[in-house]
């Protein structure tokens, strides 16, 4: 449930801005509300009292102004979701006043403060501040807001890389060429190769008409045989009618005898 901190306008202390607590001359933020994922500090905040932001889970970003010159010990403690910050130029950072949070939040009640970083935790600000020593002593990254922005050198490393790419091809394209004339080398040769299977294929074309020739001889030599074998039966028969006739012609004369 969201917490805002309403004060009365009489209050000689405190005053309230957009639900948090400040001090009545509106100097120190004192509290921040729960619940609020974008924060703003307000502008002419010079203090972020100790604690202020303790355990705001639901904050993403907070904006600071370049009014605050100090910022507390612990302020932004376990503001896990809290992962970046841009701080002021004039800005003093106390003890892990941000980037820092607590494994078991019931040891920071106990007193126990075993505090863990925030991983990948990043500060931007500008060089030889506050900001940049906090950020190196503690381990965290610093993004120097003043340094050039590099993204438009990096198409052009890109090209070059596409250039060099494009080389590359060229010199397999060179080489798919000298490929392509060892390949016609082989062709040539194959067809040398076939240009000799010709050749034996016309040898074997020859051999095979002397066998076609040897094979004619044989059939002639078996209608020889043929021929040969036909002419007795001619002759056995010649001599069979023979026989029938000499046989009939003395019948009839042994008939005539008998009248």
């Amino acid at each position: 449930m969201d917490k805002s901190y309403t004060v009365d306008e009489d209050n000689q202390n405190f005053c309230s801005i957009d639900g948090a607590l400040y001090t009545k001359d509106k100097k120190t933020l004192i509290y921040y509300p729960a619940g609020v994922k974008n924060a703003k500090v307000a502008d002419g905040t010079e203090i972020i009292e100790e604690g202020a932001f303790f355990d705001k889970t639901d904050i993403e970003s907070v904006v600071i102004p370049e009014s605050v010159k100090s910022i507390y010990e612990l302020a932004f403690l376990n503001c896990t979701n809290l992962n970046s910050v841009t701080l002021p130029d004039n800005a003093e950072i106390g003890k892990e006043a941000i980037g820092y949070y607590y494994e078991n939040p019931l040891l920071a009640s106990a007193g126990m403060r075993e505090q863990l970083k925030i991983p990948n935790f990043t500060i931007f600000g500008n060089p030889d501040t506050d900001g940049e020593r906090y950020a190196t002593e503690n381990g965290f990254k610093f993004v120097d807001l003043t340094a050039p922005d590099d993204s438009s050198s990096i198409p052009e490393d890109d090209s070059s890389t596409i250039d060099d790419s494009s080389s590359n091809t060229d010199d397999n394209s060179s080489t798919t060429d000298n490929n392509s004339s060892s390949t016609d080398d082989s062709s040539s040769t194959t067809d040398n190769n076939s240009s000799n299977g010709s050749n034996t294929n016309n040898n074997n074309s020859n051999n095979g008409n002397n066998s076609n020739n040897g094979t004619s001889t044989n059939k002639g030599g078996s209608a020889n045989s043929a021929d040969s074998s036909a002419n007795p039966s001619t002759g056995a028969v010649s001599a069979a009618f023979a026989s029938v006739a000499l046989a009939v012609a003395a019948a009839i004369v042994i008939t005539k005898k008998k009248k």
